[in-house]
């Protein structure tokens, strides 16, 4: 066919349009567009997007669509082709070697003969007015500017408006970027051109990002005009597998080269042809360094050699400087701390005074900044006799803590120093390895004053005091500013808010059933217009009411909303017995435990349920070994805070941590007032990593709940258990295609398990001896299954066999690589063998980070790295009729607190022990 072209470049260079022009197709017709689109590997989403311009209510025979496939090795080309075959006339398949979405976009402009040029996103879509809204708008404003751009709406695995779309609140209008220069515009997807720029629009293909705003910029300093059309759409498509720019940053090219190629191209590029550094290019520039220097610490991971890092640093800085200081002040994006970040590096340390409750940043040059000081407060309980508060101030790299900035507390006017728990938790890492703005957490204990008091935190600068505004009461602080009569009572202590300010005061039952009444006749008024204070009110007056009956404490157990046979279904089994605690064990009504639950009389609570919701807001303890969102957050209503506040939560874990998970579990993001452990070594990394934020008192060394019911029946099974990888399978998207990694056939995971299994299968000492290849992978990756089923002679474990304690009492060796499972093997003296030989990329990748635990010294087995060497390994073991060495047996008797049947009964004493 005519319009189908195989383009090979074979000196593998950049080739310009004007050099293969003669090879343009239909180059006489007189089309209004032509749409470019790059396509690689994009079978998932390509017809959908090339049917967006199909049915356009523009006339598609004026439309030429040109698809570049840039050597997909999906079948993205034979889903181009046959939209090519079908429309002939309009459509250009060009196929060529890949070499990135800037030399296959300047393929297409080389056969492009509209009069206006899209370069569409293959996953993305076109409203179906836009055509005809951009035609008639060029076609209105001829020769006012060149370049027109469209409103963004995100769809995929994230929807919502776009922050790119301030510049449409006024509408379809032509912008002069000399009177709003503060304008950004850094994509080609959502932006036409007038073929008359044809010749500057050269996308450069050493940039992996960014070329697209190197061209719009470029292209934009003809006319210093831009056309925005806010009556059509462009749908921009958020994949959860991740973005460009964070796989780019895992490249050294992604630091000096963008700065070079884009940065300061654009900036010579301005001086030289204007004399000065154009405004809106400034903005523009600066809303790309500052995303350099949002919270970016992988450079310190990607530019490993110290002296290309301080050149990166350097470079970074000089084109900061570059930028006049009134558009650093009036840029909408940057914080006042990212300001004085920024000041600071480019003029020095300022003089700091004290105005008007703010603090004053000065430098010579006649540069001020004010800056307020903002806290949050977090968690508030009453413990001892004494009112404990929980949160954070935000401080910068100026205006620090030390001997001469001191933060306080006052009650009243009676200020005096406070506690302050020294971490880097939810801190935020400017620019390698540098803070730009950070928290300091802090923890004060309060007796009951004798009259009501008004809490203010204060910054103390050099003897002067600084108030510090409370912009947040977070979902585990007992009162609300949102709801003026929003109280929290506990032990004669009384927590209000008025006028934006936390009171507290000596109080009774009495007078807290006065504010009970006067809280529930505001919400009753408020539910006359709002269906959500309404149900706050009738959950209020339900729990009161329940509050008077006489009834036995509430405990909810759960192990995860989709399943149990953990730490939780152990210790609901042991507290059900004990009649005293009314207990319910929380799961999902849809899960595959919840019916033999039932059938086991278990007390089942469907978690999502009215009823879930209920119990929940009466319960005096949430124990669980997950802590699952809907478990934790049922009731979202600030009108219920004080009742949230009070709850106990016991975290029962669901295997050792023997990795650094703080930013998953903590304190800060569970509540967690119990933190059950079962090692020694497991007990003082989590003591010492303070972004638990958990004390000793918090951490309870008991054993885990299951430990009570592992026995030993061991059979000829050999069990392959490997963890769960992240980056190949993402946990909890509502598709389970989807949440496979379309590279899995290609990881290490798949191609060493296969290899693993199918070889163990096929080991004929293996066979003649009887034993059984167990394949029991994590939870997460279960999905993945289907990819093994072609192994013969291999057993997958699916569905109710899945029960941990069944699968350790009858194996007799577990193969893993990092599951946390294996502890619970080794605690029975079975062997075990870790295969590792992607430990490096497994830390790199995964969702937490390396702790104490280093299997070659602390392990229960030996690591191994290849499927030679583990089969090997396995063989050994065999012949040696499955014992465990001594030295691995020791190890596992140094490493567990406790060996008996006493787990639970230690758990349950630690919960109910006072703090």
């Amino acid at each position: 066919m005519e319009n189908i072209f195989t383009w090979e470049d074979q000196q593998n260079r950049e080739f310009f349009f004007e050099n293969i022009g003669s090879l343009g197709v239909n180059s006489s017709e007189d089309y209004a567009f032509s749409i470019i689109i790059a396509v690689y590997n994009s079978e998932d989403f390509i017809e959908e997007t090339i049917n967006s311009v199909l049915c356009q209510t523009f006339d598609f025979n004026k439309i030429q669509l040109i698809l570049v496939d840039d050597g997909s090795t999906d079948k993205s080309f034979e889903i181009c082709k046959s939209f090519a075959l079908k429309f002939p006339r309009n459509i250009i398949l060009i196929h060529k070697k890949n070499g990135g979405v800037s030399s296959a976009r300047n393929v297409g402009v080389s056969f492009s003969s509209g009069k206006y040029l899209n370069f569409l996103d293959s996953d993305d879509k076109l409203g179906e007015n836009v055509c005809s809204e951009v035609f008639h708008f060029f076609e209105e404003n001829e020769n006012k500017t060149d370049v027109v751009t469209i409103k963004v709406k995100i769809f995929g695995d994230k929807t919502g408006e776009s922050w790119y779309n301030k510049k449409f609140e006024k509408g379809n209008r032509i912008i002069n970027l000399f009177n709003e220069p503060n304008v950004y515009l850094n994509s080609t997807n959502c932006t036409f051109f007038h073929k008359r720029v044809k010749s500057q629009l050269h996308f450069d293909t050493q940039l992996s990002i960014a070329e697209d705003l190197k061209v719009v910029n470029t292209v934009l300093m003809n006319k210093y005009t831009l056309g925005v059309l806010s009556s059509c759409l462009y749908f921009y498509r958020i994949r959860a597998k991740g973005s460009l720019v964070s796989t780019a940053k895992l490249k050294e090219m992604w630091y000096l080269v963008y700065l070079e190629k884009v940065y300061f191209w654009l900036y010579n590029k301005s001086i030289k042809q204007t004399g000065r550094f154009l405004e809106f290019l400034q903005y523009t520039l600066l809303r790309e360094l500052y995303n350099r220097l949002n919270n970016n610490v992988e450079c310190v991971d990607v530019l490993k050699d110290p002296f290309i890092l301080d050149i990166y640093k350097t470079t970074l800085f000089q084109a900061l400087f570059l930028i006049d200081d009134k558009v650093i002040k009036n840029s909408v994006f940057l914080n006042t701390d990212y300001m004085l970040y920024i000041f600071s590096k480019k003029y020095g340390k300022p003089s700091i005074t004290v105005k008007n409750d703010s603090v004053h940043f000065s430098w010579l040059n006649g540069l001020d900044i004010e800056k307020k000081l903002y806290a949050n407060f977090e968690m508030c309980s009453v413990r001892n006799n004494e009112l404990v508060l929980e949160g954070y101030v935000v401080l910068n790299n100026i205006c620090y803590l030390d001997d001469e900035y001191s933060l306080c507390i006052s009650l009243n006017d009676d200020k005096k120093k406070i506690q302050i728990i020294d971490n880097t938790n939810n801190n935020y890492l400017a620019f390698a390895d540098e803070y730009i703005f950070y928290r300091k957490y802090f923890k004060v204990n309060i007796k009951l004053p004798k009259q009501k008091s008004k809490i203010m935190l204060w910054l103390c600068i050099d003897g002067q005091y600084i108030p510090y505004q409370v912009y947040g009461y977070d979902y585990w602080f007992g009162v609300d500013d949102k709801v003026n009569k929003s109280y929290f009572y506990d032990n004669h202590f009384l927590l209000t808010i008025s006028n934006g300010m936390l009171y507290l005061e000596k109080s009774s039952n009495f007078l807290a059933l006065k504010h009970e009444i006067s809280l529930l006749r505001q919400l009753k008024c408020m539910g006359k217009k709002d269906n959500i204070y309404r149900k706050a009110y009738l959950l209020r007056l339900y729990s009161n009411i329940f509050k008077i009956i006489p009834h036995r404490p509430i405990w909810i157990i759960s192990d995860r909303c989709v399943g149990a046979g953990d730490n939780g279904e152990s210790f609901y089994s042991y507290v059900r017995k004990r009649k005293r605690i009314n207990s319910y064990f929380a799961i999902n009504k849809n899960a595959a435990d919840y019916k033999r639950l039932k059938g086991e009389k278990f007390k089942v609570l469907p978690i999502g349920s009215d009823k879930y919701k209920k119990k929940y807001l009466l319960a005096d303890k949430i124990i669980s070994a997950h802590f699952d969102h809907d478990e934790l957050y049922p009731v979202g209503s600030p009108c219920l805070k004080d009742i949230k506040a009070k709850k106990m939560h016991v975290f029962l874990q669901h295997g050792i941590t023997k990795d650094d998970v703080s930013k998953f579990y903590s304190r800060k993001r569970q509540k967690i007032d119990r933190f059950i452990v079962a090692a020694k070594p497991e007990y003082k990394s989590i003591i010492s990593n303070k972004n638990y934020f958990c004390d000793e008192k918090m951490v309870c060394l008991t054993g885990f709940p299951r430990y009570d019911k592992l026995v030993s029946r061991t059979e000829k099974i050999i069990l392959i258990m490997p963890t769960w990888r992240n980056e190949l399978v993402k946990f909890g998207l509502n598709s389970q295609d989807e949440n496979i990694n379309g590279e899995f056939i290609h990881s290490y995971y798949y191609n060493f398990y296969h290899e693993l299994l199918s070889t163990l299968a096929d080991n004929k000492d293996i066979k003649e001896l009887g034993y059984k290849i167990f394949y029991f992978p994590h939870f997460n990756m279960q999905v993945t299954n289907r990819y093994f089923m072609n192994i013969a002679g291999i057993h997958i474990v699916e569905g109710k066999e899945r029960n941990y304690n069944n699968m350790f009492a009858k194996a007799a060796i577990m193969v893993t690589d990092y599951s946390s499972t294996a502890f619970d093997f080794g605690y029975l003296r079975k062997p075990i063998i870790y295969c590792q030989g992607d430990c490096e990329e497994f830390f790199r990748q995964h969702t937490y980070t390396k702790g104490y635990f280093d299997y070659e010294q602390n392990g229960f087995g030996n690591v191994t790295k290849t499927v030679e060497d583990t089969v090997e390994e396995i063989c050994k073991l065999i012949s040696r009729g499955c014992k465990i060495e001594d030295k691995f047996k020791t190890r596992i008797n140094e490493f567990f607190m406790f060996n008996d049947r006493k787990n639970c009964e230690r758990v349950f004493n630690a919960i109910i022990e006072d703090l």
